[in-house]
């Protein structure tokens, strides 16, 4: 007895038919993974994006706002009858540190300027939380 075949794809029709049972499979997979995600985020391994690019932010403003000020108070110390000579020559290396700070910015921008991860996923997506997720751990300043 001759098995049956399936139809063949009408001509100029290059789609491979559908496979149910591999779609079945990607499907129970993207499944587990997103109940392994939700565990690991109640668990407190994960945290979200924004909870990180916050915390960097306000780090950043701490640290800009206590170099702004170094240029004056450091001139005055080093040379008080050369301070306003030396001034704008401290406040140059400043500006290079914070600029190099603004490259970091600029970073935590992009990942969450346009909703989206370094991967293409919304801003909520959780990171590992392997080292300490606090951010006063290692406050600047």
């Amino acid at each position: 007895m001759e098995q049956a075949q399936e139809p063949s794809p009408p001509e100029g029709d290059a789609r491979p038919a559908p496979n149910f049972d591999k779609e079945r499979a990607r499907r129970e997979q993207i499944d587990a993974d997103l109940a392994e995600l939700k565990l690991r985020r109640e668990r407190g391994e994960l945290i979200e994006l924004e909870t990180i690019l916050s915390a960097v932010r306000s780090e950043y403003a701490v640290v800009r706002t206590r170099f702004g000020s170094l240029p004056g108070r450091l001139a005055a110390q080093i040379d008080p009858t050369r301070a306003i000579e030396l001034q704008p020559i401290i406040a140059d290396q400043v500006d290079d540190i914070l600029r190099e700070l603004s490259v970091d910015d600029d970073l935590a921008a992009q990942l969450d300027g346009d909703g989206e991860g370094c991967d293409g996923a919304a801003d909520d997506t959780p990171l590992d939380a392997e080292a300490d997720a606090s951010p006063e751990s290692d406050r600047v300043g």
